[in-house]
């Protein structure tokens, strides 16, 4: 019963505000332009994939949720030749570490990472190898038609996180070709829900374009408050 109670009121929430995530850029030796451009539309990561946008939206603790979504662009330089292999691995990727105290380079180790790709492959990874067993896959994936742009949900319970992708169509944003992954993980040593780390990963070739960005954490407690007055409202109407 409490698996299918609605999310999507929150107990806090945030649409992209630069001031609602921390950015984090390293030195790319690239001529190309690298980093992040952001503004109250969205948020663009560019050329090498040296940067990071990390939530300041504190993790709830279980058994509360959360969810991250957005509407995905990808650019591709008609200018920059580049390796057809690297272009393929380049997509969004998000990580999902149990804490986050600092990040010292351009690699996240840990935790679970969640990526789309600009070749419409999505996966689910837990690459906290110490943490599984028998009973937990590694990883799971997806796939969607190739396009230019998407829209996707994240939904991270603690111990099962599940992404739900779309194509969108560029020009007026409708939405088809719905595909869902599902990854059950270990439950967390701190019973607090994961951090959430948003950046590019793959080949300067490709730039990518986050629209409605948003991070929510969801309450079920208040979930299951709010139900019970509509139902009270509803009996005594």
């Amino acid at each position: 019963m409490l698996k299918t109670l609605p999310y999507i009121l929150t107990i806090s929430e945030s649409e992209y505000d630069r001031y609602l995530w921390r950015r984090v850029e390293f030195p790319s030796a690239s001529v190309v332009p690298s980093g992040i451009v952001d503004s109250t539309d969205g948020v663009a990561f560019l050329g090498w994939p040296n940067s990071f946008l990390i939530s300041l939206l504190q993790p709830p603790m279980l058994p509360n949720i959360q969810s991250i979504s957005a509407q995905l662009t990808f650019v591709r330089k008609r200018n920059v030749r580049r390796d057809e292999d690297w272009i393929d691995k380049s997509g969004l990727a998000i990580y999902l570490p149990e804490k986050v105290l600092d990040i010292q380079s351009p690699e996240i180790d840990g935790g679970i990472k969640v990526f789309i790709g600009y070749n419409g492959r999505i996966s689910i990874e837990n690459r906290d190898r110490d943490l599984l067993d028998q009973y937990y896959q590694s990883r799971t994936t997806g796939q969607l038609q190739r396009a230019d742009c998407y829209a996707f949900e994240l939904v991270d319970r603690g111990w099962h996180v599940k992404l739900v992708a779309w194509i969108r169509r560029c020009d007026d944003d409708a939405l088809y070709g719905r595909t869902e992954i599902t990854l059950e993980t270990p439950i967390l040593r701190s019973r607090q829900l994961r951090n959430v780390i948003v950046s590019k990963r793959g080949d300067m070739g490709v730039d990518l374009l986050l629209q409605n960005l948003k991070h929510n954490s969801a309450s079920l407690h208040s979930s299951i408050t709010a139900l019970m007055l509509l139902l009270i409202i509803r009996l005594f109407a």
